[in-house]
């Protein structure tokens, strides 16, 4: 049995500052879960204009005593992400997996950015999550976990987005990274920079 999560919404933003703001989510405290994001492969094709990015990300949660032993006690986990971008037919699309703690419950995440086609200057959001617990006689219990936290955690993300893209409306990049000083420090990797922005 799989459980699954969808989530849409329109950001009143356009596509280059939406996907923009996605590369800028983290570190955030409000999303302080995440503690780690290492860019480890990033690849442009010349003949689409995609731009492809492999990122690890570490996570710290706080699971309920019967889930953390059914983990192994470890509460530090990591996500394996593919982002592809093309910045002609405007469209992001972010496919994620766990990797620590896929033999207990397995989730394949995938969020598509795609420019409104009524309305340019906005972007539609799309989140679709197949979770499935993998250990007999806690199957239901762990996906239901799976699927609160995600529940929360996504309505968490969006805002934090939907504030950075009011930010580079507002204040434009230099008003952004002056923000982006000021917040607590995260480890970052790829030959000692921060994750790119967007394709454009």
């Amino acid at each position: 049995m799989v459980k699954i999560f969808e989530n849409t919404c329109t950001l009143a933003y356009p596509w280059d500052i939406a996907t923009l703001a996605f590369w800028r989510k983290y570190p955030d405290p409000r999303v302080g879960h995440v503690k780690e994001v290492d860019t480890f492969h990033r690849s442009l094709n010349a003949e689409t204009g995609e731009l492809t990015t492999y990122r690890l990300i570490a996570c710290e949660t706080k699971l309920p005593g019967w889930v953390a032993a059914l983990a192994g006690g470890t509460t530090r986990a990591y996500t394996l992400e593919q982002t592809v971008a093309n910045p002609h037919t405007k469209t992001m699309t972010v496919r994620s997996r766990n990797v620590t703690g896929a033999s207990v419950v397995m989730i394949d995440e995938t969020c598509v950015y795609t420019q409104d086609e009524l309305n340019p200057t906005c972007t539609k959001y799309r989140q679709v999550a197949h979770i499935k617990g993998n250990l007999y006689g806690a199957r239901s219990a762990l996906e239901q976990f799976a699927h609160s936290d995600m529940i929360a955690k996504s309505a968490t993300g969006i805002k934090v987005v939907e504030d950075i893209c009011h930010r580079l409306s507002t204040h434009g990049v230099q008003g952004l990274f002056e923000h982006l000083t000021n917040r607590p420090k995260m480890a970052f990797a790829l030959a000692g920079s921060e994750p790119a922005p967007s394709a454009q």
